[in-house]
């Protein structure tokens, strides 16, 4: 009797723990940022959108993993200025090349929980590509400007990779 009820203790407080963990918050989102391919000085705009939220922030994530707040990327590049961080459109002007690769997300909150958006990837370089084919796809050569290749799993391009394609998002 005394291991049927350890038993059934046991089960009782993981279905507690499991209803807490997984409660639903409510929120929905509704658009998640895409990538924004810019050039070095440019603007990138970040839009997101979710509903049963009650406050909102955004995110920016360094190569190596690193999570800064929009106050400390603020910090880490006082040159750009940065716009938005309260609303569903964040706005980042006079990119440099030392901000590619860095992704960028949403997170909205409310008193039952939190969700994040998915990553938007930001690639900044002195060109970016416009040519494309019919079909959307442009040689992949002319994304690995400088040696980086957004499609890359590590990010740089090798000798090998410049006759693959990649997805041209000005299609």
């Amino acid at each position: 009797m005394k291991k049927l009820v350890s038993v059934v203790l046991v089960l009782v407080m993981l279905l507690a723990l499991g209803a807490v963990a997984f409660a639903d918050s409510g929120i929905v989102i509704t658009k998640n940022p895409t990538n924004e391919y810019r050039t070095i000085g440019g603007t990138a705009w970040f839009i997101s959108g979710a509903t049963g939220y009650e406050t909102l922030k955004w995110y920016i994530e360094a190569p190596d993993g690193t999570k800064y707040s929009v106050q400390e990327f603020r910090t880490r590049f006082p040159y750009a200025t940065v716009e938005g961080e309260n609303t569903t459109t964040l706005t980042i002007r006079n990119l440099s090349a030392e901000m590619n690769g860095w992704d960028v997300y949403c997170t909205f909150s409310n008193k039952e929980g939190k969700v994040a958006t998915m990553m938007a990837f930001m690639y900044v370089s002195a060109y970016v590509p416009q040519a494309s084919n019919d079909d959307g796809y442009v040689p992949r050569s002319l994304y690995a400007v400088d040696g980086y290749d957004p499609f890359a799993d590590d990010g740089y391009v090798s000798e090998d990779l410049y006759a693959m394609d990649g997805f041209d998002p000005f299609a």
